[in-house]
């Protein structure tokens, strides 16, 4: 069955090319997004600098060097906004992605725009889920730092393990679900716990291959890179540029087919659970035609 949904996913990199571009959105907002943080960045950097007196610094040192201590403060936007921010681009463009992907295995057409426009429309649900994914995953780290303090070292590891696994099963499902059944965070949650212990064991293995798979791609890509750059470094010095730029296609191609394979393995992954759980047709998108649905064979 995993290796079906495996195969699956491959295919669909190659027949469905255009769920690239959801991804290349995300990477080129994120380009701007951090262009402009790291320009905001530095001017309240030489700001912070001019304000210094250089002539009269004995020594590099904290005291000697006072940067504006409120940018590094944890309470401080400049910590926790990037977070948020990134977790929000991923969700939006992950959403669009997971809608697209939805009509593919359906059968139907679908358009970039369109999946763009609906992932637009549901905003403040994706804010939400935004705000969730941050705050589970902190509330139990807080958790766990309390367990150490609290317990034996051994109990307390333990304790983190079990902690990490309820975190992992509630947000598995969660965004697929939010696309898939148009439900609220809370529902969403609740309904991953249910499908994670539907099929425990297939979720476990599922995220080794698909761990696998992305690192034996890894390796070939590093492989043909080091064979790349010995023949061309061979034939002249100036071919090494040729390959620089090869290889920065060939990593950002990687991570581009890296989302969509991942994708589509969880939405059809996702179509099995509740194929275990509901025992009828996997849930699709409220404005998809359900007669269209194909059930995947596994």
């Amino acid at each position: 069955m995993i290796t079906e949904i495996l195969a699956n996913s491959w295919r669909l990199i190659w027949d469905e090319k255009r769920l690239m571009l959801f991804p290349l959105g995300a990477m080129i907002t994120s380009a701007l997004i951090g262009c402009c943080a790291v320009l905001l960045l530095g001017g309240l950097f030489m700001g912070n600098l001019g304000d210094l007196d250089l002539q009269n610094i004995d020594s590099w040192s904290g005291a000697d060097f006072p940067l504006n201590e409120t940018s590094f403060d944890e309470t401080s936007p400049t910590q926790w906004l990037p977070n948020l921010l990134a977790t929000f681009i991923f969700y939006f463009f992950y959403f669009a992605t997971l809608s697209a992907v939805f009509r593919v295995l359906a059968g139907e057409t679908y358009t970039v725009s369109g999946a763009y426009e609906r992932a637009w429309s549901r905003l403040g649900r994706i804010f939400l889920f935004t705000l969730i994914h941050l705050l589970i995953p902190a509330l139990g780290s807080a958790i766990t730092f309390f367990s150490f303090v609290i317990f034996p070292d051994l109990l307390a590891v333990l304790l983190s393990f079990v902690i990490w696994l309820f975190t992992y099963a509630l947000l598995y499902f969660m965004p697929t679900i939010a696309v898939a059944e148009e439900t609220g965070p809370i529902v969403a949650i609740q309904r991953s716990w249910q499908l994670v212990r539907t099929i425990p064991g297939t979720v476990i293995l599922a995220t080794i291959a698909l761990i696998a798979c992305a690192i034996l791609a890894a390796i070939g890509i590093a492989i043909g890179a080091g064979i790349l750059f010995l023949i061309l470094g061979a034939f002249a010095r100036a071919l090494i540029a040729l390959w620089a730029l090869a290889l920065f296609v060939a990593i950002v191609g990687y991570f581009l087919c890296l989302w969509v394979f991942s994708t589509a393995f969880s939405a059809q992954l996702y179509q099995y659970a509740v194929a275990q759980l509901d025992g009828e047709s996997p849930y699709t998108p409220d404005d998809i035609d359900e007669d269209a649905f194909h059930k995947a064979k596994f």
